[in-house]
């Protein structure tokens, strides 16, 4: 059997080298013509970003820019860039993707190889990810045959399915169930807090990773929040491992055993809620605008995945402030903020749609929504960004300016009537809570006019929801009138004498403005607006 000294092995190699750079090379293209098309659909889809990143890593493990007579890697952002401000007509990037399809999806495959070889178990989020990504581009391209590339993206999630199999997760296995999910992988750490792994079949997200927080007074209690549903046994079992790893380095906290009586059957649980008199009743996420946090420097934002839009809102102001206040504290050497980027998901005009952009705790950005507000509008009249987008040439700063408008005008008013529906809601289903958990039995005859309205209003929130994810805030229906306290005949309650939040905020913003607050200059420099 022959042998090789180094230097002849890479000799070897380097044509199989320079294939693979070549392949490469054109798949980022055909990834900037998807990208160009995906801004096309749509301005609000988080698509580009995404491919921008995956062209940086690709540009990075390959080599690409490591010599002198090779494009920089900000040549290649440069020209991908440039694709997405230019979204040229329909035909000519159909035209400029169809030479580049199998490129693309092959050069996608290859990397998936290469991380299967070089990165191992370190990389399985990411060799699923790019399986994904290889479907979802044959599929919008029509790429045929079809057939052949998903056999090839699950080659790759044999190779994560081996490398699972190889490992042991966390925790023990777990009985009882949650939503109808069954638990089957749980652990539980010494602040009793803890994460658990459950299926349903019988739903179109048959799996999820759950927190949770174990009552150490009561072991039949354990509240199960901040949830990722995924349709695969490999993305959950990889969501707990990571979920559990982060916390277990974030907390520095030490697994203990789940006491036995944690664990509750359906039957159990029934009957406690019976007992308690309490009904299940909460705020549903569907129809909702969800966010997910996909990059956080603060520990308590890095949890955050499909969660409702009204409660990151909240959660975003609250850390915001929180952080101000420690910087203000003596001594403090910590960092002046924390950023964090994030994608909120939503429904408009009956189709699905995203929106991505980063937000910093300890920056005085206020609430979620105030921070894409203020950016976008203070991007649409800085002058400074102005000029940027001129020096485009063409029509690109008419395109980004009506983008912007819509931001400011259409989507960020969109989402602030979702939320205001959604704290409606919870307030109803507060109330509704508490008048039958006083109630021994059944709550009185008094209770029922104001029973019967707070229940109009849920319903009223879920039409209106419907109503506003098709056609708009101009389309929702009436909603109930105003319920006047039990035994007073004319009284209005506190809470509907108020202003709406909707109203507040709209009196806020047309109030006299201060002189525009510079932003800092790294909010300047970065590529488009809100990213």
């Amino acid at each position: 059997m022959p042998s090789y000294t180094l230097d002849e092995l890479l000799k070897l190699m380097e044509p199989q080298a320079q294939r693979d750079k070549a392949l490469i090379n054109q798949c980022i293209e055909g990834l900037g013509l998807y990208a160009a098309q995906q801004r096309q659909d749509s301005f609000f889809s988080s698509k580009p970003d995404e491919m921008r990143k995956l062209v940086e890593n690709l540009i990075g493990y390959w080599g690409l820019d490591d010599n002198e007579y090779a494009p920089s890697l900000e040549d290649y952002l440069d020209a991908f860039d440039e694709k997405i401000f230019a979204a040229k007509s329909d035909e000519e990037i159909t035209g400029a993707t169809y030479r580049r399809q199998a490129d693309t999806i092959y050069g996608l495959h290859r990397y998936g190889e290469e991380m299967v070889v070089a990165q191992g178990d370190s990389a399985m989020s990411e060799i699923l990810d790019i399986g994904d990504l290889m479907k979802e581009i044959a599929l919008y391209w029509d790429f045929q045959p079809y057939a052949a590339v998903v056999g090839i993206a699950e080659q790759l999630r044999a190779e994560v399915r081996t490398m699972l199999d190889g490992i042991t997760l966390p925790g023990q296995p777990s009985i009882g169930e949650n939503a109808g999910y069954e638990i089957k992988q749980a652990i539980l750490f010494g602040n009793d807090r803890g994460f658990a792994l459950a299926h349903n079949p019988n739903t179109p997200a048959p799996f999820v990773t759950w927190q949770f927080t174990y009552d150490a007074n009561d072991s039949s209690k354990r509240s199960y929040y901040w949830g990722r549903y995924v349709a695969t046994e490999d993305r959950a079992q990889l969501n707990y491992l990571s979920r559990v790893a982060d916390y277990i380095e974030s907390y520095k906290v030490t697994e203990k055993p789940i006491p036995v009586a944690t664990e509750m059957s359906v039957e159990r649980q029934s009957e406690s809620a019976a007992e308690s008199g309490s009904i299940p009743v909460r705020v549903l996420s569907v129809g909702q605008p969800l966010v997910t946090v996909t990059f956080s420097e603060h520990d308590q934002l890095r949890g955050v995945d499909k969660m409702p839009l009204y409660l990151v809102d909240a959660l975003f102001v609250e850390l915001d402030e929180k952080h101000m206040d420690a910087r203000r504290q003596p001594g403090y050497d910590g960092a002046p903020y924390l950023k964090t980027d994030y994608r909120i998901d939503f429904v408009m005009d009956g189709k699905p749609d995203s929106y991505i952009g980063r937000y910093d705790v300890g920056d005085d950005d206020g609430s979620l929504l105030d921070r894409i507000y203020h950016y976008n509008e203070y991007s649409r009249r800085d002058d400074d960004y102005q000029k940027y987008l001129a020096d485009k040439g063409g029509s690109v700063q008419e395109t980004e300016n009506a983008k912007l408008d819509v931001i400011i005008n259409k989507l960020v008013p969109f989402f602030e009537t979702h939320c205001e529906l959604s704290l409606k809601e919870a307030a109803a289903l507060s109330e509704l809570m508490g008048i039958h958990e006083a109630a021994a039995v059944q709550p009185s005859e008094d209770y029922q006019p104001r029973i019967a309205y707070l229940e109009s209003v849920v319903d009223y929130a879920w039409r209106a929801r419907k109503a506003l994810n098709t056609t708009g805030i101009d389309g929702l229906p009436e909603a109930p009138q105003s319920a006047v306290e039990a035994g007073n005949g004319t009284a209005v309650r506190d809470s509907e004498k108020k202003l709406s939040i909707l109203d507040q905020i709209k009196a806020a913003r047309e109030a006299p403005k201060p002189p525009a607050k510079p932003k800092p200059e790294r909010d300047k420099k970065q590529w488009g607006p809100d990213l």
